[in-house]
């Protein structure tokens, strides 16, 4: 076995939700081998290809570090009839996110007031018209926010 003393990036972060905790440079094969033992309970190590930047908000999502910041998805449309059947999509969103639907009568809207998504789509319907919020955030605590109408 040779020992690559190397230096390489590295974020201890919590397993839970991929928040990273702390970060730096330790030789690439220390990251490999680093006892699970002496790490903090709930926290894992990875090597990663930068520098991460705790303050900014930095996360662990699907073995990669991300940066909280904003979602671009696509939204097919704005305005939808309050008849059960007319939709709006959204796509274009991590996997897992959590979206919250807001409404006057939250009950009245699909999905759910707070779903989780694990296919990258969300759907929305509503059978009373009036104003719907959506607000997604990622695992990586990246959000969006937008308003539909039910008319």
């Amino acid at each position: 076995m040779s020992d690559d003393l190397s230096p390489a990036w590295y974020v201890i972060y919590r397993t839970a939700d991929g928040r990273v905790l702390r970060g730096g440079t330790m030789p690439k094969s220390y990251i490999a081998t680093y006892p699970a033992g002496s790490l903090p309970a709930g926290t894992a190590i990875l090597e990663v290809n930068r520098q991460a930047d705790i303050a900014a908000g930095e996360w662990v999502v699907g073995g990669a570090l991300i940066t909280a910041g904003t979602l671009s998805p696509t939204v097919s449309a704005t305005t939808l009839d309050a008849d059960g059947v007319d939709t709006v999509t959204i796509s274009g969103l991590p996997n897992p996110c959590r979206v919250t639907i807001t409404h006057s009568a939250p009950e009245i809207t699909t999905p759910a007031p707070d779903t989780e998504v694990t296919d990258g789509t969300v759907v929305v319907t509503c059978i009373l018209p009036g104003t719907i919020g959506v607000r997604i955030v990622s695992a990586g605590n990246q959000t969006w926010s937008g308003t539909l109408n039910a008319i």
